[in-house]
């Protein structure tokens, strides 16, 4: 059961992870302009890389508002889809905010910064739906052989 969460946490952190980046390097690209906005192979290698540079950072920054939000998924039997996905939501809501104040404080694009806090929402929200997807159906099972 423990494995499951781990496995769990740590493909719903890759997934939200290449997500994030892949919308940020993309859709720069079709915000600037660049390339006529069209991808090249080399945007792919930028996203990949991103992904696994960034990827330990968002595990940890994710992990405690995941460990708050499993452990009230299993202990009340949660196994719906939609509790994740809206735990995942939340758990980017505070980097997403933090993200796009410190981009505007700055004098960065408003164009950018409201991507990257979209980004960052949406793929919270899918890192939910894919923990869920690996773990979270059993939270029924789990919260019915507990008590």
């Amino acid at each position: 059961m423990r494995l499951r969460r781990i496995v769990g946490f740590l493909a719903a952190s890759f997934a939200s992870s290449l997500l994030f980046f892949a919308v940020l390097v993309l859709g720069g690209i079709f915000l600037r302009g660049q390339y006529g906005g069209s991808v090249t192979r080399d945007d792919g290698f930028a996203v990949l890389t991103w992904t696994v540079i960034g990827w330990p950072v968002v595990a940890v920054v994710a992990l405690f508002p995941a460990i708050v939000f499993v452990r009230y998924g299993e202990r009340a039997g949660m196994g719906n889809p939609l509790f994740y996905g809206l735990a995942g939501l939340a758990s980017a809501l505070l980097p997403a905010l933090a993200w796009m104040f410190v981009q505007l404080s700055s004098g960065g694009d408003m164009g950018l910064a409201g991507l990257a806090g979209a980004a960052l929402l949406v793929s919270g929200a899918f890192g939910g739906l894919v923990y869920w997807l690996m773990a979270g159906r059993m939270a029924n099972s789990r919260a019915a052989i507990t008590e």
